[in-house]
């Protein structure tokens, strides 16, 4: 199974561990903003400035889709705050 994005959405993968824990004499933990990688565009989409491959950061939490344990996210188009060089 695979998830196809329509409507202005962009199917994305996490690139980056957002939580790591500091050991030391305290223990906290750092959080990162999340980086997701565009793994696909819905087709209706002409907008060029986001392409398969690139690296983005977006504004909000996107809709997680698990299958066969592979975690992805979709977001809006209009969510996305920009691309990471």
């Amino acid at each position: 199974m695979k998830a196809i994005p329509q409507n202005n959405y962009v199917l994305c993968k996490q690139i980056n561990e957002t939580k790591h824990q500091t050991i030391g004499t305290i223990i906290y933990e750092k959080e990162e903003v999340p980086i997701y990688e565009i793994i696909d565009i819905s087709r209706n989409l002409d907008d060029l400035r986001f392409n398969i491959g690139d690296h983005i950061i977006c504004n909000s939490t996107g809709t997680k889709v698990n299958l066969k344990n592979n975690t992805q996210y979709l977001f809006n188009i209009e969510n996305i705050i920009g691309k990471i060089s």
